[in-house]
């Protein structure tokens, strides 16, 4: 369980992730990870969008690669083209690994769980 254990030293409540074993998830969540794009020269973020089944926003937008956390975006960006509110994230020389799959997770605090957004982004091979 080291995806638990990252997030519990990130400063997170440990949420388990919808959908594993022994979990009992009800509700979910609506969001997308869309993609990476520019922001300026050389600058890229990753973004989305994410909501709680509930409408709620998401406390934090979880990053992973291989099953371990990599990155939390904790950043809400106006997205009135999208039906929730965006997120995004600094795109990092530690985060351009050619080769990387990276997915999301919208983490819930208040029941301690992170749920899975749709899509995902791999790193292109140099």
């Amino acid at each position: 369980i080291p995806l638990l254990s990252a997030v519990s030293q990130a400063g997170y409540r440990a949420p388990a992730l919808a959908g594993s074993p022994g979990i009992r998830a009800s509700g979910g969540t609506t969001g997308v990870f869309e993609g990476v794009r520019r922001t300026g020269p050389h600058q890229y973020a990753m973004y989305g969008w994410a909501a709680l089944q509930d409408g709620r926003l998401a406390d934090a937008v979880l990053i992973t690669n291989g099953g371990q956390i990599v990155a939390i975006s904790e950043r809400t960006i106006e997205r009135p083209d999208r039906p929730g509110p965006g997120w995004d994230l600094p795109v990092t020389q530690a985060l351009a690994i050619p080769g990387a799959v990276y997915t999301a997770y919208a983490s819930d605090t208040s029941t301690a769980r992170a749920y899975p957004l749709s899509g995902s982004v791999r790193v292109a091979r140099r």
